[in-house]
């Protein structure tokens, strides 16, 4: 008796594992993905395609706002001052500073290179700054 009920509940255990492997591990095609700055469909989404910028673009509308502007300014200050312990930047342009009093700073560079310039420019009165770039 024992045995008859062991088989099908293993069987079921088993059923269920290999689906759950196969959900976890399959790449998630059905959806939006932003490419060279323009949604593209991927798969068989049933999503509406995202109303958005992406990409280039949304990282320049972004980087034009009057918020972005004044801590973009902030940034440039705190490099010039020798305030910053290190810089982060990422693919979108969104640049991370970590200042000495343990505080962060982000903002979006008007333009790809702008982080590196200010750095450069700072680095002979406040020595070499950590810039990671994260793409």
């Amino acid at each position: 008796m024992r045995k008859k009920i062991s088989v099908p509940v293993i069987a079921v255990l088993i059923i269920a594992g290999v689906y759950s492997a196969w959900s976890y591990l399959s790449p998630k095609e059905n959806a939006w993905v932003c490419e060279d700055g323009q949604w593209v469909r991927h798969g068989n989404t049933k999503a509406e395609k995202p109303s958005g910028s992406c990409g280039a673009v949304a990282t320049n509308e972004a980087a034009n706002t009057e918020d972005n502007k004044a801590k973009w300014e902030r940034i440039k200050e705190v490099i010039g001052d020798c305030g910053v312990v290190s810089i982060s930047e990422n693919s979108e342009r969104e640049v991370t500073v970590s200042l000495r009093n343990t505080l962060t700073i982000k903002a979006f560079e008007p333009a790809k290179g702008d982080v590196e310039s200010l750095e450069k420019a700072a680095e002979e009165k406040c020595g070499k700054v950590p810039v990671s770039t994260v793409r």
